[in-house]
């Protein structure tokens, strides 16, 4: 502590700096109470907002203000002896982490009950005690009825987009901060992350994050309406939608989509430049199994979760919709949306890359997941180790294989159609109006799982 910090420590003697940033000091330190956390700043009247943000709420979840200078260059208050939330949880389950944030989310609504805003939610203004207890701390960036400090006091990467755009902390806000902590919890990360932190402030306003590949059911859901782009989209934080929160914590996993991440983006901002008033269409192309329906589904519940009505394609504005293999009506269709630059966006699923609209259509094809990518999707679904890798030596990382041996791929309609005795290829493509290369295409996970046969002689049949 410096002489200029230790002149204005009144009663307190510091023991040692527990935490330390632009504009004030923390040390634990010994008082009249005993021990105390002791936040020092600068400034006079540096405290008083955090002060006053103190008073008004005296949630159990909140540590208690034991005593302040008159002049609010430092301020006394209950000692959490434990750890930042996000060293904590690494030694703890999923359900332990989201159980543990629960009264830190129950905290944050009795400060909106009172007025107060707390601004900067993330991993290091939670702690932990030595009893699993969590704690909301830091209050210094609180918004109260309305008025904050001036300037960003966020934390980029944390922040809500609107907050990074210079706009006020609002409750809203702060539901952005729970849906980032909760996502933190699942991912052990960041909403968004960047070697370049400058980077972070642009990223939130282009794009969304990333899908967490695994959690409880119906709990990605809930992070993905809070993270929501639009402040108006993100739910309102009440006491019963935080047990809507707890009620999940030990619901069944659910696995999501894992890696394409850089094309799974790619459409995540081909929405947020629909909401922002834009014509984007985006085709994505490729044979069948390759993953093209699973990107496409999870763009078309984000573009509903960020206000976008998702339906059959038309010529409205405002539009979330997927296209297989657009006919020529419906390619005239998507056509005109691009010649009136007709808000909303269209997804075309294809085998091809359609050159006709490739001039005013982003056209993305999607590459086979990694070995890494392949053994984390095997290790969420229960797979050990050794058995994930066989099948990887096996079926590589064609997603249609991975997810056909998870259970999680309904088998093509398309395998009842074919004959349970030896049938040319050829002949059964042409009574189904396919070609022969697209009929096993379709087939080919079927094949590679066992369940249809191809002969020596070439024919085939369903076993």
């Amino acid at each position: 502590m410096s002489d200029t910090e230790n002149e204005f420590a009144g009663p307190y003697k510091p023991i040692r700096r527990l935490a330390s940033g632009g504009q004030a000091s923390i040390f634990l330190a010994e008082g009249p109470e005993g021990h105390v956390a002791l936040k020092v700043v600068r400034t006079k009247g540096g405290l008083t907002r955090e002060v006053e943000a103190l008073q008004r709420c005296t949630h159990p979840s909140v540590p208690r203000l034991v005593a302040r200078s008159p002049d609010d260059l430092w301020l006394a208050l209950e000692v959490i002896d434990g750890d930042n939330f996000d060293r904590w949880m690494e030694a703890h389950s999923i359900s332990e982490r989201i159980k543990a944030l629960i009264p830190v989310f129950e905290a944050i609504v009795a400060l909106h009950a009172v007025g107060v805003v707390h601004g900067d939610l993330k991993p290091g203004n939670v702690l932990v005690d030595r009893e699993g207890r969590a704690f909301l701390v830091d209050l210094g960036s609180a918004t109260i009825d309305g008025e904050g400090p001036a300037g960003f006091r966020g934390s980029p990467g944390f922040a809500a987009p609107e907050v990074v755009r210079g706009e006020s902390p609002s409750p809203a806000s702060d539901a952005y901060g729970i849906g980032a902590l909760l996502y933190v919890a699942l991912t052990g990360q960041p909403p968004f992350v960047s070697s370049d932190p400058a980077s972070l402030a642009y990223i939130s306003q282009v794009s969304l994050p990333e899908p967490p590949s695994a959690g409880p059911e119906g709990l990605l859901t809930l992070i993905g309406a809070l993270l929501s782009r639009s402040p108006a989209q993100r739910p309102e934080i009440t006491s019963t939608f935080i047990q809507r929160i707890a009620s999940l914590a030990d619901a069944p996993q659910t696995i999501g989509v894992v890696g394409m991440r850089f094309e799974r983006d790619r459409l995540r901002r081909a929405v947020v430049g629909a909401t922002d008033g834009e014509c984007r269409v985006v085709v994505v192309h490729g044979p069948s199994g390759t993953g093209r329906s699973a990107v496409i589904r999870e763009a078309l519940a984000i573009a509903a979760q960020e206000g976008l009505t998702v339906g059959p394609l038309s010529a409205r504005p405002g539009l979330a919709c997927s296209v297989d293999s657009p006919d020529a009506t419906a390619a005239e269709i998507v056509r005109k949306r691009l010649e009136q630059a007709t808000p909303g966006v269209v997804f075309i699923r294809s085998a091809a890359p359609l050159p006709s609209l490739v001039r005013r259509a982003e056209v993305l094809t999607l590459p086979p997941l990694s070995e890494e990518e392949t053994l984390q999707w095997y290790g969420l679904a229960g797979i050990d180790e050794a058995e994930a890798q066989q099948l990887w030596t096996k079926f590589g990382g064609h997603p249609a294989h991975i997810a056909d041996r998870l259970g999680v791929r309904a088998p093509d309609p398309l395998e009842a159609r074919v004959p349970t005795s030896a049938t040319d290829p050829e002949t059964l493509a042409e009574s189904l109006g396919m070609a022969p290369m697209d009929l096993l295409d379709r087939l080919h996970t079927a094949i590679a799982a066992g369940r249809i046969r191809v002969n020596p002689s070439g024919t085939v049949e369903r076993v």
